[in-house]
């Protein structure tokens, strides 16, 4: 055969192994398999010449946790990466100034200001619709994600004839189930609704408290060793969130870790690690729920009824993360959870007397002003 080769030479595993191996040599960049002991060895070279390399399934070298090889540097991607991934959801039929596209602009433009951040955007919305594409032209990591289960809970609520709108909503929540299997390499990201306003930075002392840096180095060096990491913070306690460090609800007077109406699932540190073991499983719990406690819910807080909390183990957020106007204090980030426009219009539009819905505003908008917030 060619170059003294057998006929069959295509066939052998060997021979692309060899082929791979001569183009990975000189190629930009070299994407491959942690696990694999071929994508290993050709990771640790690239690695000792100072070439670029993505592990695209996450975690160490299985040949490095064995210590058949050391590398002068590690591979593996850290489960906290020194930039933070921000993820937020949108939902469909956005039109060009309205609430929700000026409210993304908002949200997105002070992220840029502020922060380092990296703004992801997973949606369900037309690629090539005019809020997506300028989401894009802002440095925006667009996912397009529409799953099947959401189509079949869509459905569902059609109907029951959810009005339009809280439909769209309450979909574009219902989004944030699915962020841990959509292929994100990072651990931990920053989730947070769109209205929300960044007014300075954020590290990972203001997501996990002051004793971050211990926390960061135990978990490097645990989750990914011959250890094992168990200093996931308690329910109601600050620091690595087991599943979720959710932040608490601006006025509620139940505690956070007592009752989901003492959350504000808005603002939310997710470990994606543990939150894609038990995707499914969450998945069915939501769809089982039954659909008019949803429903009510949502009525209630702006169709985020945080269903995670009758799923999950939750922990808390440092209070210096989202500004609450009791507090009195700076913060990294304000979220209009509840209070905004549309909310405080219908509170003064019926006078304060529609009952369950309009109760939030009115003690908000007496405290605001009784702090002279307002």
């Amino acid at each position: 055969g060619m170059l003294g080769l057998p006929a069959d030479v295509g066939n052998k595993r060997e021979y692309w192994a060899a082929v791979d191996y001569m183009f990975s040599q000189n190629a930009d960049w070299f994407v491959g398999n942690s696990i694999s002991t071929f994508s290993a060895l050709t990771m640790e070279v690239r690695t000792r010449q100072k070439m670029p390399i993505l592990p695209y399934n996450g975690g160490t070298m299985k040949l490095e946790e064995i210590n058949c090889i050391r590398s002068n540097a590690l591979t593996m991607i850290p489960p906290m990466r020194a930039e933070i991934k921000w993820v937020f959801t949108l939902p469909r039929k956005i039109e060009q100034n309205d609430l929700v596209y000026n409210m993304t602009m908002v949200a997105v433009k002070s992220a840029a200001a502020k922060t380092g951040l990296i703004p992801v955007c997973v949606t369900a919305e037309d690629p090539s619709s005019t809020v997506l594409v300028k989401l894009v032209s802002m440095g925006v990591r667009v996912i397009y994600h529409r799953p099947e289960w959401l189509e079949i809970a869509e459905r569902n609520l059609q109907q029951k004839n959810v009005r339009e709108a809280q439909l769209d909503a309450m979909m574009a929540q219902w989004l944030r189930i699915d962020i841990p299997v959509l292929g994100l390499l990072d651990e931990f990201v920053l989730y947070t609704d769109i209205d929300v306003l960044f007014i300075g930075d954020i590290f990972w002392k203001d997501l996990l408290g002051k004793n971050h840096l211990s926390l960061r180095e135990s978990l490097m060096r645990n989750m990914f060793g011959k250890g094992f990491f168990d200093e996931y913070a308690a329910t109601g306690r600050i620091g690595v969130p087991k599943f979720l460090g959710v932040a608490e609800r601006w006025g509620s007077t139940v505690p956070a870790s007592k009752n989901e109406d003492g959350l504000d699932c808005g603002v939310m540190l997710m470990n994606l690690r543990s939150l894609r073991e038990s995707h499914e499983r969450f998945r069915q719990f939501v769809l089982r729920k039954q659909w008019k406690q949803l429903l009510k819910l949502a009525d209630m807080h702006g169709s985020d009824p945080c269903v995670y909390a009758g799923f999950y183990q939750i922990s808390n957020l440092p209070g210096r993360l989202v500004w609450k106007p009791q507090g009195m204090q700076l913060a990294s980030l304000t979220h209009f959870e509840g209070m905004n426009c549309a909310g405080v219009a219908a509170y003064m539009r019926n006078g304060g007397n529609d009952g369950a819905r309009t109760q939030p505003y009115k003690e908000r908008l007496e405290e605001c002003f009784d702090l002279e917030f307002c």
